[in-house]
C-alpha cells in the first residue's frame, strides 16, 4: 500500500508544552529506538520505530542559505513475517525562544524509501523558511517530534511512541581571496619579489559577522628546499561592514639564504578561520619567492 507522508511547519511564536525526548545530533552512530507498541490482540505484527544516525551533516534548501545538523531519518520494523500495513507520518517542529525570535522557520518532512520484508525506512529532508536572519554566531535549535501511525485496516490502526530530537541551523561562514593589482610588499633582507593575495575575506550567510574571529595561519616550504629562506605571513584585521570581515596580508622573509633557482621558492599557506564568532573555514595558496 501507498504510504501517506505529512509535515507541519513550527510557529514562529508558540511553543509545544508536550514533554518530548531529546535526541543525538547527526553525527552520534546510534539513536534510541522508540519503545514497541503491540497491536491488538488478534494481530500476529508488533510494530516499532527507531531513528536513524547520517554520517555526516544534512543538506538544508532555503535562503539565505544555513547549514544544520539533524538526523538522516527513521525506520518503522514488524515482528511479523512481513511489513503489510500502511504508514502515516506526522512530523512537528518546534524552535526554541531565542529562534523563534529571529523569524527563521524549519520544515521537516520525511519521503518512504524502498521496504524490506520486516522494515519501512524514510528519509528526513530540510527546509529552512520565514524571511528571517540570524547573526554569523548565532546556533538556531529546533525540537523535531516524529509520530507514526501503522495502519493495518480500515478498522485497525496502531499509533507509535512518538520519536524526537533536536535539529540546528546555523549560518555558512565561507573565507575568499583577495588578489591586488601588484604584486605583495616582501619584508626583510636579503630583498625579494613575491607573488601571493593581498588578503582575505570572511563571509556569512547571516544579517552580520559579530563575535571574535581566530585566524591561524600555515606556511609550509616546498619539498624541493628553500635554500636558507624562511617565510612568515601574517594578517591584520580591517573594519567590518556588515557581512564580511576583511584582512590583509603582511609578508616577511628571514633567514640569509639567497635565491638561486631562477623560478623561484615556493611556499604553500593554509589559512584557518574559527571562534564564536563564525563556523570553521580555511584556504589554501601558494606564495612565490624570487631574487629582486
Amino acid at each position: 500500500m501507498m504510504s501517506e507522508t505529512k509535515s507541519l511547519v513550527a510557529p514562529k511564536a508558540s511553543f509545544d508544552r508536550r514533554s518530548v525526548v531529546k535526541g543525538a545530533a547527526w553525527s552520534v552512530p546510534v539513536i534510541a529506538a522508540a519503545i514497541a507498541a503491540p497491536a491488538a490482540a488478534a494481530s500476529t505484527h508488533t510494530y516499532s520505530a527507531a531513528l536513524i544516525a547520517g554520517s555526516g551533516f544534512p543538506t538544508v534548501v532555503g535562503t539565505p542559505q544555513m547549514s544544520g545538523t539533524g538526523l538522516q531519518g527513521f525506520a518503522v520494523s514488524t515482528t511479523g513475517a512481513t511489513f503489510t500495513g500502511a504508514v502515516s507520518v506526522v512530523i512537528n517542529v518546534q524552535p526554541d525562544a531565542a529562534t523563534a525570535a529571529t523569524g527563521v522557520g524549519l520544515a521537516v518532512t520525511a519521503s518512504a524509501l524502498a521496504r524490506t520484508a520486516q522494515s519501512a525506512p524514510y528519509n528526513f529532508a530540510y527546509s529552512r523558511t520565514g524571511a528571517g536572519n540570524a547573526a554569523s554566531n548565532a546556533v538556531l535549535k529546533y525540537t523535531v517530534t516524529v509520530t507514526v501511525t501503522v495502519v493495518e485496516s480500515a478498522t485497525k490502526s496502531t499509533v507509535l511512541p512518538a520519536m524526537a530530537f533536536v535539529a540546528t541551523l546555523q549560518p555558512i561562514t565561507t573565507l575568499s581571496l583577495v588578489t591586488g593589482n601588484g604584486a605583495p610588499v616582501i619584508g626583510g633582507k636579503p630583498e625579494s619579489l613575491g607573488t601571493g593575495p593581498l588578503g582575505f575575506d570572511v563571509t556569512t550567510t547571516g544579517s552580520a559577522v559579530v563575535g571574535p574571529i581566530s585566524v591561524a595561519i600555515d606556511v609550509k616550504p616546498d619539498v624541493t628546499g628553500t635554500e636558507g629562506i624562511t617565510l612568515q605571513v601574517a594578517a591584520t584585521a580591517q573594519a567590518r561592514t556588515g557581512q564580511v570581515a576583511p584582512y590583509n596580508f603582511t609578508y616577511t622573509r628571514s633567514g640569509g639564504g639567497a635565491i638561486t633557482n631562477v623560478n623561484g621558492v615556493k611556499y604553500t599557506v593554509t589559512v584557518t578561520v574559527s571562534g564564536a564568532g563564525v563556523a570553521s573555514a580555511s584556504k589554501v595558496f601558494d606564495v612565490i619567492l624570487k631574487k629582486k
